[in-house]
Order: C-alpha cells, then structure tokens, then sequence
C-alpha cells in the first residue's frame, strides 16, 4: 500500500471527512490508538494522522519521547537540536551510542548547554560506546541526572568495583549492571565494605564484574563483621569474577548471605585458586546456617562456577524451597546430581518449571529421557553435549506435555534394530502440542565420529507430517535441512505462528534471483 492510498491520507484530501473522524477516535482507547501506529508505513503517513486529530499529540508525545537513542558525543557536550531541548522533559530513557542515534553532534553542539532532563530514569550504555577520553563527560552526564536516575546499565568505569565515585551519589538507583572492565587493579577492600551500607545494600537489581585483584585477604575482624552488616534489598543478583580470589569471594558470599529478598541469583566464576573453599561450599554452608534463614524466596538459579560437590548441591537445593527455575552449567553435573533432584527431594518433580543443563558434559540420553519422563511442570529445558541417547526405552512417555521450550544436543549410537531413529524423537516433539521453541540444530543421528555426519532432518520426506500438532511452534531452529514450495505451504497451514527459522535452506525463486 502506498502513502496515498493510505486511509488517512485519503482522510486527509477531505475535511469533512476529517471531522467524522475525529468524532469516532474519541471512543478509541490508548491500545487501540498504538495499534494503528504499528500499522504505519512512514513517518509521513503518521504526521498526515496526527494533522486529522490534534486532540492525540498529548498522548502521542510522551510516548514518542519516553526513550531516546543518541551520539554519546552529542549527550555529552550538547544538544544536536533544539527539539531535544523542547522534549527532553518527556525523556525517561537514553540510550548512548557511539554514533547514530536520532541526534548527531555537530561543531556548533560543543559551546552548548549538554544534555539534561530532568525525568531521566534510566541510562544504558554498552560498552562499544566507550572512548577513553569520554569518561569525564560521561560522569559529568551522570552526575547531572543523579537525582532521578534508578536504573544504570554501564560497562566501563574504572574505580572501586569498576563504578566511579559519581554512581555513588545516585541516591535513587535500583538497578545497577556493571562490567567489562579490561584492566586489572589493585582495589581496596575495606573502601569497597565502606560503601556497603549506604550503597551496595539498597540496591533491588545488581550485576557486577569482578575483575580486580583485591589488595588484602579479609582479616578475620572483617571476616567476623559479616554477621552485623545490614541486610540488602537485593532481589536480583548477578555476580561474575574471571579469577576469583579471596577478597571477592568474600564480597559474593557476603551479598548472597544478606540478601533475603533474592529471588534471582546468577552465579558465574571463569577461574579460581585450588586454595580457596569452592563457591559451592560457601552456598552450602550458608544454606547449613541454623541461625539464618538462607535465601528463603529465591526461585531461580543459575550456576556456572565450576567443579562442586554433589553433597553440597544437595544442601543447597534442600534449602531452596521456593525453586523453580534451575541452569548448571558445570563438568561435576552427572547422574548423583539428577538422583538428588529427582528422589533426595522429590518436590522438584512438580515444581521444576526451567531445568538448563547446556555444558554439561556428564549428561547421558538416558539421563535426559528419564527427566522429560519425570518432571510434570517443566517448560523450559535445554542439555548439549549428551553423549548417547538411550533408545532402548522409547516406550516410556515423555510427561512434560506442557513443555513450551526444548533444546536438545545429542549424539545417538545408532542401534542395527532402529532403521529411523529419527521418527522417535519426531513421534516425542508430537507429543508436545503446548511448544513453542524447538532446538534441534545439534541432533546427530549416528556415530558423531562418522563422516559425514547425519543430522536430524525435517522435510516432508523426512516426517514432518508427523509434527502437525505442534501449532503453537514460533521458532524452529534445524540444520542441513531444505525446503520447497510444498514444505513452505505446509508450515502455512500447520504452523500458522512461526515465526523464526534457522538452519534451513529455501531456494530463492528465479524470477527473484535473475540479476544475481
């Protein structure tokens, strides 16, 4: 549809046509009303409906403004344009950027007034947006909204815990992601436990980096103050650390340790010393503590700290009533880990709704077969790596029917008796009427040592009949799969919400292709 022959351009050749209009879009809703500008094709389109009724520019316009992308030059040492400065009280988001953006810095900018509004709540900036010698004005640009700011996604300051002083003077801040800081320094402990209190504990949502080397073990002074530190208001955490030592491991415990309220706790270590107890020790003695409750409401876990002992995950898991969602990322997950989730606490068997077990390396086919067969409520679950799938016993049912997402890596050992392996797992995705994410890209059907090797294929050749039942699927991720026409109709038909593809080659037709 052209620009003319949109309907209220057309609206717009007639003025009386004009004011019937305006009279039916006051019954209109604000749902309604932002549906209809998803339906427009150009900016100008838009501007010929905002001239039918100028009753809606009071909602329009702050719902335009509400979030900005800009030049991180333009934010920092001025305005591009004057309709920033008219706006900026609309603004609640900016979003920095090294170049682009809906404004873009010129000459005249930098002897102007740098941007400020006054309502700003949330700041991001990635770290592709960083220059080394915009670290000042970038501070400067923080500190300018730090009565009002409550979110900051920022990944290159340096400093105490990679955040500069000027964060610390947000005193409305509630989320806060840090990270990515390149160098390594010697940071204080003690400077960082001073701002314990009056910064790091009010805190709801917190993602941070550790990549220093403290400058001091924790004295057993500081080791013993844990117990009087003021609890947190964290209900979301996520820690990093690529070597861990033991000044920020004292940090990680004592912020898990005081934060009752957490329900979400992402847990990441690339290294650390043999020297030093294993995180999952430290949660497991947290969780033994009979003088504190140990996080009580948390309900999602994710672990991707290494080697742990099966003992300890025990405890911890025993101390997690409220858990229902689960991701291990670790070589130590094997079959004690999966007795231990399935018969030591046999609650998670209908309460698990998330169980992500990609890289671990100890995860069998029949380790997986027998999850799916057991966990009622799961509707998330992912495992890579699994070295053979247990076909053996296909005729037990797969029981999470109201799994919405699945993302499997198997190699199977293909067994003489099986011509099809693939019709198996085609007959289990059938099953699950309810899925919407289906992963099968690393399937391989066979030896993984034989070449070529055999992926799982889909096609009308190769069962795909057989998934007619999965309407709900939106995203079908497959590889050394090719489709035609009668395959493209098919999916039009069966699955009318699809809506993302991959690994599945469509020829492109000729008269579409014949300038190359």
């Amino acid at each position: 549809m052209s620009v003319q022959d949109h309907p209220y351009a057309l609206l717009a050749d007639k003025q009386e046509a004009i004011d019937s209009r305006n009279a039916t879009l006051e019954a209109l809703s604000i749902n309604e009303i932002l549906h209809m500008i998803g339906q427009f094709l150009d900016r100008h389109s838009l501007t010929i409906c905002l001239r039918v009724n100028k009753e809606w520019h009071p909602i329009f316009i702050p719902l335009v403004w509400s979030e900005v992308k800009i030049c991180l030059k333009t934010a920092c040492f001025g305005h591009a344009s004057t309709v920033l400065e008219k706006y900026a009280p609309f603004i609640r988001k900016l979003v920095l950027l090294m170049e682009g953006g809906n404004f873009e810095v010129k000459e005249s900018d930098q002897e102007r007034q740098p941007v400020f509004c006054p309502n700003l709540v949330e700041l991001f900036h990635p770290d592709e947006a960083y220059e080394d010698d915009l670290e000042e004005p970038l501070s400067d640009l923080i500190h300018r909204h730090r009565s009002s700011l409550k979110v900051l996604e920022s990944f290159c300051y340096g400093g105490v815990t990679g955040v500069g002083d000027v964060i610390y003077q947000c005193q409305k801040l509630e989320v806060l992601h840090t990270g990515e800081v390149n160098d390594k320094r010697k940071v204080s402990l003690e400077k960082w436990l001073d701002r314990y209190e009056s910064f790091w504990s009010r805190l709801r949502n917190l993602s941070l980096s550790l990549r220093w080397e403290f400058d001091q073990r924790p004295t057993p002074s500081t080791i013993h103050q844990l117990k009087d530190r003021a609890e947190t208001r964290l209900e979301k955490l996520e820690l990093q650390i690529d070597e861990c030592t033991a000044g920020s491991l004292y940090i990680m415990n004592m912020l898990i340790a005081k934060s009752p309220h957490l329900v979400k706790l992402l847990y990441h270590i690339d290294s650390m010393s043999l020297k030093l107890p294993s995180p999952m020790s430290l949660l497991a003695e947290g969780a033994q503590d009979p003088t504190a409750q140990f996080l009580p409401r948390l309900q999602c876990l994710q672990l991707m700290i290494g080697d742990f002992d099966n003992a300890d995950f025990q405890k911890l898991l025993t101390s997690t009533v409220c858990l229902v969602e689960l991701q291990v990322h670790s070589s130590s997950f094997d079959a004690t880990s999966w007795k231990i989730l399935k018969d030591d606490i046999p609650r998670y068997r209908n309460t698990l709704r998330s169980l992500d077990l990609r890289l671990c390396r100890k995860v069998t086919g029949s380790m997986v077969h027998n999850i799916l067969c057991t966990i009622l409520t799961l509707r998330e679950f992912s495992a890579d790596y699994i070295a053979e799938f247990d076909l053996v016993e296909k005729e037990q049912p797969w029981v999470c029917l109201g799994l919405k997402s699945l993302r499997l890596g198997i190699v199977i050992v293909e067994l003489p008796s099986l011509r099809q392996p693939e019709q198996v797992f085609l007959d289990r995705f059938s099953k699950l009427e309810a899925l919407e994410y289906l992963d099968a890209r690393t399937i391989f059907v066979g030896e993984y040592f034989s070449f070529p090797r055999r992926y799982f294929r889909l096609d009308l050749l190769h069962g795909m009949d057989t998934l007619k039942t999965l309407r709900q699927l939106k995203f079908l991720g497959l590889d050394s799969s090719r489709w035609g026409l009668a395959e493209i109709q098919w999916v039009s038909t069966y699955w009318p919400k699809l809506e993302t593809c991959s690994g599945i080659e469509v020829p492109v037709p000729e008269s579409e292709n014949c300038n190359g």
